[in-house]
């Protein structure tokens, strides 16, 4: 006879989790993070990584921006992993002047796990299609991924 599986877990809160660990491991933030930002108990954290549970709108809204993830993704799935932050550019490029408001909006980050997270993501960006070289020393020797 088989084992039964907790009651408490259901496949809709599991599938939430994967997503959830998945994205905080992307973005850097940490269950402490969480427990600081959104002023829940470690347990709750424990409970919405684990499967067991699920926030509810309040804060799954500000869990999902904390993330970078679309809130409707994050409950349920789908299409659309990271929301874009930034406009799709067609046929335009970027200037200098738009690199710069960028930076200046980064430094202005007032949670340090904001800045941790951006970071850690930008690193992946040039690991992954930066040229090599002394301008970039985190890309990746032979990189064919472009």
């Amino acid at each position: 006879m088989a084992a039964a599986k907790s009651p408490r877990v259901n496949a809709r809160y599991r599938y939430f989790a994967v997503r959830l660990n998945t994205a905080m491991d992307k973005s850097g933030v940490t269950p402490a993070d969480l427990v600081a930002e959104l002023g829940v108990n470690k347990e709750t954290v424990r409970l919405w990584r684990g499967g067991e549970r699920m926030p509810g709108e309040k804060h799954l809204a500000r869990l999902a921006k904390m993330i970078g993830v679309d809130p409707a993704h994050l409950r349920y799935g789908g299409k659309g992993e990271l929301k874009e932050s930034l406009p799709q550019l067609s046929g335009e490029h970027i200037t200098d002047e738009d690199e710069l408001r960028l930076l200046q909006a980064y430094r202005g980050l007032k949670k340090e796990w904001a800045k941790t997270a951006l970071r850690r993501r930008a690193v992946e960006l040039l690991e992954e299609f930066g040229e090599p070289g002394a301008r970039n020393p985190w890309a990746k020797s032979g990189n064919n991924s472009q």
